[in-house]
């Protein structure tokens, strides 16, 4: 059995490229490549990335490719992350890779640029052509493999992505090439004798040493999952090289979000019938970027910005797309904590297959977090409301002396800043309208809101997106880097003294999180408090 288990992380190209061409501007890339894997490391803790190339990468020129592969694995091996990478993959374009002129993302589609490896013009729709045309690659694969067969920082060599993947679109005339290139392939690494396993999807198939499964579905089945299938025998564990997704916003149900997976891991560590716990690399993608994959496979062109992100956890200023995931998948990997309170409402003993469960509140509901001992503190939740729902998030001490709360109108579609008491009324402090966003408020879906209490000081985000962090404009690839900000609250507030019993030195009180259905119906998918600690970051690239 090969131990996968300490394979927690997701797939990564720099968030400024749009497909595997990154690697023909590599120079261009690598201070971006350092500054977002440690970006990534601090945020999500992951421990493994899954990356992909292109056979054009190579026979371009393989010294190259085989140069910056080392001075990928030295800076990933940095920031404490092992690499898998991946070969061949037959989703999306077909035609059109230019390595020398790259491909600018479209608003709404979902990965518009990915290159299919090979392209159509590398590949033989000729049966009897079929043997001949796939050992071209073999020096691809055979290179590559042998230059680093011993390499602990490399944790696996996948030959073939999806095979035969039509993406909806159409059918696919080179079936046969495409598992002809993923047996070949599998032969040629193997025959290298590479420490590391040669996986291949789809699943548990006859060119794979593991079970390489892909799962966007509910529920994950605890140990009926099938990625512990066998049935030949000769599969030496398994792992989840694409594990879930978050609920997209026109979609009826979630397919596997963060939390979801980290859930069904969990129960699989508590489980002693489990055959193995995988090892997982979630919601696709580390980086918020320009491949788009923040969008939906079906979203179409033109289509507004998400409020949260389908795939992705990271926005390039480091800010995570959920403090609560982010932490969630920090405390499975490290066992450290960091959560002063956590509900994800997935924790009960009927739910033993990890299914999508959130808390429906009605008008006048209110739920509240535990006892908190400071005031200082980062609040998240996401909610899903109806087009009548008044909903708040408040941060109030223990005998109501003061709560500071953040209410959205959906009818109105307004954010605001509040502040009520024992001895006064509500006060508006501050208001922001909705409808001038891009996503806005999107109903029967989730938006994310966030506030953090530190230093007198209230900030408030809503559904946060991925052009913001740039003021200067999204860069596209290959331009130059462009200026980062911090994620910009939609709220700010100086709260002077009204606020001195917020205080993490103040021991009159404890403190509680509320969130309370003023008026119509919502959903709560989760909720958490942790330390008032933000990663957003200043980017200034350096002179050219």
């Amino acid at each position: 059995l090969i131990d996968t288990s300490t394979w927690v992380g997701a797939y990564y190209q720099p968030s400024q490229s749009t497909n595997q061409a990154w690697w023909a501007q590599f120079d261009l890339y690598k201070p971006q490549i350092d500054r977002e894997l440690g970006l990534i490391a601090k945020a999500m803790g992951f421990k493994a990335l899954r990356v992909f190339i292109n056979s054009m990468n190579y026979f371009a020129g393989p010294s190259k490719l085989l140069s910056d592969m080392e001075t990928f694995l030295e800076i990933a091996d940095r920031h404490g992350m092992g690499t898998g990478f991946v070969f061949f993959d037959d989703c999306f374009n077909h035609a059109g890779l230019n390595l020398s002129q790259p491909c600018m993302p479209r608003k709404g589609v979902h990965n518009g640029c990915w290159m299919a490896s090979p392209q159509d013009w590398e590949r033989t729709t000729d049966h009897t052509e079929v043997f001949n045309t796939v050992e071209k690659f073999r020096p691809y694969v055979v290179d590559l493999v042998t230059k680093f067969k011993d390499d602990r920082r490399v944790i696996f060599w996948e030959t073939f992505n999806e095979p035969s993947n039509n993406n909806f679109s159409r059918p696919l005339p080179q079936g046969p090439f495409s598992w002809t290139l993923r047996r070949s392939a599998f032969q040629w690494a193997k025959d290298v004798q590479p420490r590391q396993p040669v996986i291949a999807c789809w699943g548990e198939n006859e060119a794979t040493e593991l079970n390489n499964h892909h799962q966007y579905a509910l529920p994950w089945g605890a140990v009926e999952n099938a990625i512990f299938r066998n049935d030949t025998g000769f599969m030496r564990g398994g792992v989840l090289t694409e594990a879930g997704a978050r609920w997209f916003e026109t979609l009826p149900s979630d397919v596997g979000s963060p939390l979801t997976v980290v859930d069904w891991l969990q129960r699989l560590r508590k489980n002693p019938h489990a055959p193995f716990v995988p090892g997982v690399f979630i919601n696709f993608e580390c980086m918020v970027g320009n491949d788009n994959t923040r969008w939906h496979w079906l979203s179409k062109p033109g289509s507004n910005e998400p409020a949260i992100p389908w795939h992705e956890h990271v926005f390039p200023d480091g800010t995570p797309v959920s403090y609560t995931e982010a932490g969630a998948i920090r405390r499975y990997v490290s066992g450290n904590d960091d959560f002063l309170f956590f509900e994800d409402f997935l924790g009960g003993k009927d739910n033993a297959d990890s299914a999508e469960v959130f808390a429906s509140l009605h008008p006048g509901d209110t739920f509240s977090t535990t006892p908190l001992h400071t005031g200082d503190v980062l609040v998240e939740a996401s909610i899903m409301p109806s087009n009548t729902t008044v909903v708040s998030v408040g941060l109030c001490d223990s005998l109501n002396t003061s709560c500071w709360f953040t209410r959205i109108d959906v009818a109105n579609s307004s954010l605001s800043l509040l502040r009520s008491g024992t001895h006064e009324g509500e006060q508006v402090l501050s208001t922001f309208n909705i409808s001038t966003l891009d996503n806005g408020i999107v109903i029967g879906a989730w938006n994310m809101v966030r506030m953090r209490f530190l230093d007198n000081r209230a900030e408030v985000w809503f559904n946060p997106m991925y052009p913001e962090v740039f003021p200067e404009g999204v860069p596209m690839p290959g331009e130059p880097p462009k200026p980062i900000r911090p994620m910009p609250p939609r709220i700010q507030l100086d709260l002077g003294n009204a606020s001195s019993a917020l205080s993490s030195d103040n021991e009159r009180f404890s403190y509680r999180v509320d969130v309370v259905a003023e008026r119509g119906d919502a959903n709560l998918d989760y909720m958490s408090v942790l330390p008032p600690v933000v990663y957003g970051q200043h980017f200034e690239p350096p002179a050219q």
